[in-house]
């Protein structure tokens, strides 16, 4: 039997969808600002509202083939495209000039250029908005770690734990940003735990019920407050 859709899901993934495109296109800076601090976000939620317990093997499993592989082909490609291309890109990303730095970028997998990687006295390159692919695959498997844990506890100790871990997950997260931009975007993972939570918090007490709506608002004016104020 074909599982029925949730309408309203596809619908703020279409959204999201254009509010990227919009972020990497020539909108206002005041536009793309407020859209970048909600469009990533909105799918780590969804994540969290659908995903359920699995095993980690089986997280990463299926990770590898959905989220790993596009990313390693991906890079192959704008590798490639990389070594014919006559264009020359923004400032801090890859140029024809130093197409090698491909390799590097696609090694470290993150979305801005940092000197402040693990690698000492290193300029690390920007791979792009693929970045969001590693990112989520991390998330993934570390939501699956944290999520089995708190299940071991009551329905409502569980939240709690939830709740306070990736509270936990966040913090270390924007404090370690701060000095070192970890390789694969798993600075961003850490960050994306809090988001995933709320998904699965909204699922859990029926948030979307139009009488919890005022609540969903405010918890997502939270959010958006904590990962606007990065």
């Amino acid at each position: 039997m074909r599982k029925k859709r949730i309408e309203w899901i596809d619908y703020v993934r279409c959204i999201s969808m254009v509010m990227i495109i919009v972020c990497h296109t020539y909108a206002p800076s005041f536009l793309r600002n407020f859209l970048f601090a909600v469009n990533v976000p909105v799918f780590f939620v969804l994540s969290g509202y659908l995903t359920r317990e699995k095993k980690i093997t089986e997280t990463m499993k299926n990770g590898f083939f959905t989220l790993l592989i596009p990313y390693i082909v991906t890079v192959l490609i704008m590798f490639l495209i990389s070594l014919i291309s006559l264009q020359r890109h923004v400032k801090g990303m890859i140029t024809t000039d130093n197409w090698y730095h491909y390799i590097i970028a696609g090694l470290y997998g993150i979305g801005a250029p940092t000197n402040q990687s693990i690698i000492p006295n290193a300029n690390i390159p920007a791979i792009g908005a693929i970045w969001f692919l590693l990112a989520m695959y991390f998330g993934n498997v570390i939501y699956q770690i944290v999520l089995r844990f708190s299940n071991r506890f009551s329905s409502n100790i569980s939240s709690v734990i939830l709740i306070f871990l990736s509270v936990v997950f966040a913090i270390s997260g924007f404090t370690i940003s701060h000095f070192v931009q970890l390789p694969w975007s798993i600075g961003a993972a850490f960050i994306s735990i809090a988001f995933y939570v709320a998904g699965h918090l909204i699922r859990k007490y029926d948030f979307m019920n139009i009488n919890n709506q005022n609540l969903l608002f405010s918890l997502f004016g939270l959010l958006y407050m904590d990962y606007s104020n990065d």
